[in-house]
This record gives C-alpha cells, structure tokens and sequence, in this order.
C-alpha cells in the first residue's frame, strides 16, 4: 500500500527554510531579555538579605525585610529597637525623568523623615534609596521642586 501524498514524510533536503517574510510576526520579534528581577529582591540581595517566600526577607544581623498593606509597600524592622523603616518603591530613575508620588507619601516623608525612603532605581537600573531626610534636604538645597500634579475635587451637597 502506498503513503497518501499529503501524508507522506519529506526528506529533509526537501524540507523548505521559512525566510524572514514568510515567518508570522511573533516569529521575527527579538527574543525577549530574561525578567529582571523585582527592585525590592535586587535591593534586599544587595543588601546580603535572604529570601524567604514572597513577601520576607531576613538578616543575618536580625533586620527583616516584609511586605506591607500600607501606602508603604515595604518595612525594614529592626531586631534590636521598634523602630522600623518604611519603602515606597518604583521601577523609575529619579535622574532620568520626574517622579508622581502619592499626596500621603510626601506628608510621611516630611512628617517622619528618619522613617520613610523612596526606593527608586539609578540609571544602571540598580536600587537607590532617597531617605525622607534626603529628600527634604534636596529640597531646601533647591535641587527637587515639588509640583502639585492632581487634586481631589469634592462636591458638597447643599443640604
């Protein structure tokens, strides 16, 4: 019995190449780089923390890294005092372009500066933490202008 035409295997001599525009356009799309790791990993890892589930990272110094519900996303607590540190993080680099942060943010920078840090990204994608007490300090110097970029509008009923 004889192969069917349609099914009958191709020696690989036969077996035509698919140039560049016969390939579907995912085919020709550069292969993605590898997913960087999140800014708070690179952050803790640089740090000489280590990784403990998703959200915890601890040291060896007893300073534990945890994720937050607040508008903090992350807090460094310190095994010897109560105090801690709080982390809003963004994937931006400060030097490269200018930064929204949220009202309630900038009022906790100011309120308790030694407590509160922007953890942002340099230009070589590395993390980078401006303090609140930092942050202050560049705007007095003048070298960061704060700007109002939105406000909240409420209509009071005239009851």
């Amino acid at each position: 019995m004889q192969a069917q035409e349609g099914n009958a295997a191709k020696p690989e001599s036969m077996i035509e190449e698919k140039d560049a525009s016969t390939k579907s356009p995912k085919e020709n799309l550069p292969r993605p780089y590898p997913a960087l790791p999140p800014l708070i990993e690179k952050f803790a890892l640089a740090q000489e923390f280590e990784k403990i589930g998703k959200q915890m990272f601890v040291h060896t110094d007893g300073r534990v890294l945890i994720k937050s519900d607040g508008i903090f996303h992350w807090e460094m607590i310190k095994s010897t005092e109560i105090t801690s540190l709080h982390f809003w993080l963004k994937e931006h680099c400060l030097e490269a372009k200018p930064l929204e942060i949220p009202t309630e943010v900038w009022t906790r920078l100011e309120q308790a500066p030694q407590e509160h840090a922007l953890l942002l990204e340099d230009q070589n994608k590395e993390p980078v933490i401006y303090s609140g007490s930092d942050l202050l300090s560049l705007n007095k110097e003048g070298r960061i202008n704060l700007y109002s970029a939105t406000y909240r509008i409420v209509l009071e009923s005239g009851d």
